[in-house]
């Protein structure tokens, strides 16, 4: 036998485009490629090393955005041009522009799911990418109650994504004669970026104690250099380039002490603390995607350092050998940092860290001699300083900012049961309960626009009321060529919002800009489905999977994200229903 053992593995997926492109790549194919190569060398009885590669590389093009309504949170294209007025030649002119703009988009607009698309991005409309990793862990063993644990991870990308995200193939818009108005919001965006990561961990027990304590380093470096033609907004074609970069250093331990046979009591500390940096640079250039023409903002260089303690505590009870219950209070810390992308001195005044406390209260069952499982928790987590994405005023720049406080509750269910030998259902619900404590932005309905609390009429994006989740894997059949199974998986999450809303537009204490009624995500259901036939001996020391699937069974045609430009919106769409085979060999 030798110290050595070795694992090989490799994926491709293919699939075209679900939605015909007339004047460019049909939108949603994928073309996926990754391998990978796992060792174990065991160099004796008390030392052992795990390696890692892995290596992907991606050719996609985008989902397709389409042109969902010519409102948003400013208005709509008619009127968004009038507070510039003065600059732009008087009010018969920006009326005329609004007009022109409004007219050319107005044939594409669409509030269901497109099966066909235009986009006009010359240069190619795609998603690429590059990535390439090694992963080390080093376990000696120094005694039968202590080992040392070493952890090392490095990992490097090229992303390439060129896009055009206006939802139209509109170029220009006739305002008069001879006076054409630019259309297009396309970019090429090219990210280089590298991360490595070191941690070293002792661990061990004594008696009734188990204890591990750690040190931890990560460091990460990225630049960004993207070429941008928003000539929706009249700015020509530009360059937005930028860097960022993080160093971080920390320390832990954790210890487990069990204080009766049923009791076991955790406690545990972390101390981070994280340098980061970056540039900023933006600039127009001659033609898009062309040499410097003149400035815009920057270069600005920029560093700061930010660092939280993070204690947490638990105390667990083993109340039967069926019955577990759990307590567990801990304090989280998010750093700070920058908001590269922005083209003022704003840029060089770092958001702080987000800080919170939470709360979790749970239990853990099983019954009928392990056939059946049911947990469930309740939780509160409570945030300071929370960081949220606010817009510059009279903009659609934005921008991280310690906007407030909030208080996020709820609970979880989850649980599994075998009803019969072979098959198995599993099934999970989630209720949350997000309020505001606080909310500084910008007043809509205050001359001046003043910084204002806006808690009261504020709701939080991304934080769906209800989530659930339902999974039947059963046997269907024993056979010479493998098992036959059914697996039908169905999620639900209902009704969130895309940013941090306004409840109501016309309340005294509206701030920001967007909107509940306009700025939402409906609910969305999704139901798969896959016929596996498992095992199939193909000879030699491997087996073969074949599985036939079926996602987005019901073609739900909901939409799932999108973009509030101010005076227009954009959509992104449920996958059609999808068919397809994979194939898995083991040996």
């Amino acid at each position: 036998m030798g110290i050595a053992s070795i694992s090989v593995g490799y994926r491709k997926e293919d699939r075209n485009g679900w939605a015909k492109n007339l004047t460019g790549p049909d939108l949603g194919a994928k073309d996926k490629e990754a391998y990978r190569l796992a060792a174990t060398l065991d160099f004796s009885k008390d030392f052992k090393v795990d390696y890692t590669y892995d290596h992907s590389e991606i050719n996609n093009t985008p989902a397709p955005t389409s042109l969902y309504s010519l409102e948003g949170w400013s208005g709509g294209l008619k009127t968004f041009w009038l507070p510039f007025a003065s600059a732009f030649g008087g009010t018969f002119v920006v009326t005329a522009l609004g007009n022109a703009q409004h007219n050319a988009m107005l044939p594409y607009v669409t509030q269901t799911r497109p099966d066909t698309v235009s986009t006009n991005g010359s240069a190619g409309i795609f998603e690429r990418s590059r990535t390439e990793g090694h992963a080390l862990v080093a376990d000696y063993k120094l005694n039968d109650r202590n080992e040392l644990k070493y952890i090392f991870s490095t990992r490097k990308m090229r992303y390439n994504d060129r896009q055009d995200i206006d939802g139209t193939p509109v170029n220009f818009a006739t305002v008069f004669p001879g006076f054409l108005a630019g259309l297009n919001v396309y970019y090429d965006r090219l990210t280089d970026y590298k991360q490595d990561s070191h941690e070293l961990q002792w661990i061990g027990n004594i008696d009734r104690l188990k204890y591990v304590l750690g040190l931890y380093n990560f460091k990460d470096d990225g630049t960004t250099v993207g070429a941008q033609n928003f000539d929706l907004f009249l700015g020509g074609p530009i360059r937005s380039d930028y860097s960022s970069r993080t160093n971080t250093k920390a320390w832990y331990g954790q210890l487990d002490y069990a204080l009766a046979e049923a009791w076991t009591a955790t406690a545990g500390v972390r101390q981070t603390r994280e340098e980061k940096g970056g540039w900023t640079h933006r600039f127009n250039t001659t033609g898009y995607d062309g040499p410097f023409k003149s400035n815009i903002f920057g270069p600005v260089d920029y560093n700061a350092t930010f660092s939280g303690t993070t204690p947490m505590a638990a105390l667990a009870f083993k109340y039967s050998d069926t019955t577990n219950l759990y307590a567990r209070v801990a304090k989280g810390f998010k750093s700070g940092g920058f908001s590269s992308e922005l083209t003022s001195k704003a840029v060089l005044t770092p958001y702080k860290p987000q800080t919170s406390v939470s709360v979790e209260l749970g239990v853990k069952n099983s019954f009928f001699n392990n056939r059946a499982q049911l947990n469930a928790a309740i939780f509160q987590n409570k945030i300071s300083d929370q960081q949220l994405t606010q817009l510059v005023p009279a903009s659609t720049e934005s921008f991280l900012s310690n906007a407030g406080k909030s208080t996020y509750k709820g609970l979880e269910l989850e649980g599994a049961l075998i009803p019969v030998e072979g098959w198995k259902v599993q099934g999970s619900y989630g209720y949350l309960d997000t309020k505001y404590g606080s909310y500084i932005d910008n007043a809509l309905n205050i001359a001046g626009r003043p910084l204002i609390d806006t808690a009261s009429n504020k709701l939080a994006p991304y934080a769906p009321k209800n989530t659930a989740s339902l999974t039947v894997d059963g046997r269907l059949t024993k056979t010479a060529w493998g098992t036959l199974r059914a697996i039908v998986d169905y999620t639900y999450v209902s009704s969130t919002y895309l940013y941090s809303v306004n409840k109501d537009l016309r309340a005294s204490n509206a701030g920001g800009s967007y909107s509940a009624a306009l700025d939402s995500i409906p609910a969305l259901t999704n139901v798969n489905f896959k016929l596996l036939l498992a095992g199939i001996p193909v000879g030699g020391p491997g087996s073969a999977d074949l599985a036939i699937w079926v996602k987005n069974v019901s073609d739900e045609k909901k939409q799932m994200q999108g973009i509030d430009f101010g005076m227009l919106r954009t959509a992104n769409w449920q996958e059609p229903r999808s068919y397809g085979m994979t194939l898995n060999y083991k040996w």
